[in-house]
């Protein structure tokens, strides 16, 4: 009822700032103080159709509507001018009459190629995708995707609280499906796919056609061709800030090369996995040959602040929805306005 409450608040205030001109005024006045200074990195993963949608597993905080991706460029194309990671790297001037986003994708999935990509070439805008190498490489996907599907029978439900209950994870003996998936990506990845495996094997033993899968390097490629810049999100996406100096080196260097030589380009970029990192693994990042990195942490990113933390606004379905559960414009510009 509170998170409701909130969200009514938010929405409704929202509506207030931008209807009332207060918030265009802002962004105007912002605009011509700090826009030669600033860009507006927006961060997302998945754009599902309604269909896709309702096969996938993947937590509702990753995903968008693929109708409400298409107001969103929409949105962007008329009070942005939305920038290429090369653009965005080496400082070129496109349009100085309107503020800069550049519009980024973590993790590589699928749907990025079938369903987000003929938007972005409707609307002619350049994009970054993040992605994981491993991932692509075997075409496997992500342990939060298997271990949802398995979380539907309540016999397994039952086992894995029982297992986490037996383990040094007892607290979460009683816990959602959401507060067990946030404590378990904190683990070193190597402890949890031991605690998880018993889940993960039967997951992915039965199941053929994966409406969750990672692209393929063919589809990388021709992602590529469309202007949309292939980055570098680590191997297998742990977080990177719990593994040892070893497996962070070979996270970077690996995903890197990977990448390079599949698609003959030179990597430029490096976003950190779920966003976490400290400064043993941002110079770590330095050192492999990145010449930035990307977090989670919400802002606009200004020129002379360090490249190795870059922000951004992260954005999915119920970010940028208003109280009909439809695309807002009020939410969306509060939002990317720098305000909250």
């Amino acid at each position: 009822m509170a998170r409701k409450i909130r969200r009514i608040l938010f929405c409704l205030g929202a509506g207030l700032l931008y209807y009332s001109g207060v918030l265009p005024l802002w962004l105007l006045v912002r605009k011509w103080a700090r826009g030669k200074e600033e860009v507006c990195v927006i961060g997302l993963h998945r754009v599902l159709s309604d269909e896709q949608k309702q096969r996938a597993n993947s937590l509702e905080g990753i995903v968008m509507r693929e109708r409400t991706f298409a107001k969103l460029l929409e949105y962007l194309g008329r009070h942005f001018t939305v920038v290429s990671l090369d653009a965005f790297l080496d400082r070129s001037r496109e349009d100085d009459s309107k503020s800069r986003c550049l519009l980024t994708f973590d993790d590589g999935w699928r749907d990025n190629f079938t369903t987000a990509l003929p938007w972005l070439k409707k609307y002619r805008m350049p994009a970054v995708i993040f992605a994981v190498t491993g991932f692509v490489e075997d075409r496997r996907t992500f342990w939060v995707e298997h271990l949802r599907r398995v979380w539907h029978d309540p016999e397994q439900q039952t086992q894995l609280h029982k297992a986490l209950e037996s383990s040094a994870e007892g607290g979460l003996a009683s816990a959602s499906f959401e507060q067990i998936v946030e404590h378990l990506k904190h683990l070193p990845a190597q402890n949890r796919e031991r605690l998880l495996a018993p889940w993960l094997s039967a997951a992915r033993a039965g199941n053929e056609t994966d409406p969750d899968e990672m692209f393929t390097w063919e589809e990388a490629a021709g992602l590529q061709k469309e202007g949309v810049a292939i980055e570098a999100h680590s191997v297998s996406h742990p977080l990177l800030v719990y593994e040892d100096d070893q497996t962070v080196s070979h996270e970077l260097t690996a995903s890197r090369r990977m990448i390079e030589e599949k698609l003959k380009k030179k990597v430029r970029a490096f976003a950190y996995p779920n966003g976490n990192w400290d400064e043993r693994v941002r110079k770590q990042v330095q050192t492999a040959g990145y010449e930035c990195a990307f977090t989670t942490a919400r802002g606009w990113h200004r020129r002379g602040e360090d490249a190795y933390t870059i922000r951004r606004i992260m954005l999915h379905e119920g970010k940028v929805a208003g109280l009909s559960d439809e695309f807002s414009t009020a939410v969306v510009a509060l939002r990317l306005s720098g305000l909250i």
